[in-house]
């Protein structure tokens, strides 16, 4: 996630439902205290089951950091 280490988020609950959409906005607060609008798109995969990757992007004037 944006703004975020490894050690804060592995093992962590996403909190967002992963859709067959190509591409999700979603509002994200930041460490900072901020809300920050980011897109995340999802792909299916297989890995040892059928599974998901998930990449999430922060938008800042409709370009990506």
């Amino acid at each position: 996630m944006p703004g975020r280490s490894e050690k804060e988020i592995i093992g962590e609950l996403f909190g967002f439902p992963i859709t067959g959409k190509d591409r999700t906005e979603l509002n994200l607060l930041h460490p900072d205290g901020k809300m920050r609008v980011s897109e995340m798109r999802v792909a299916d995969t297989q890995w040892e089951c059928p599974a998901y990757i998930a990449s999430v992007y922060l938008k800042s004037r409709g370009r990506y950091h």
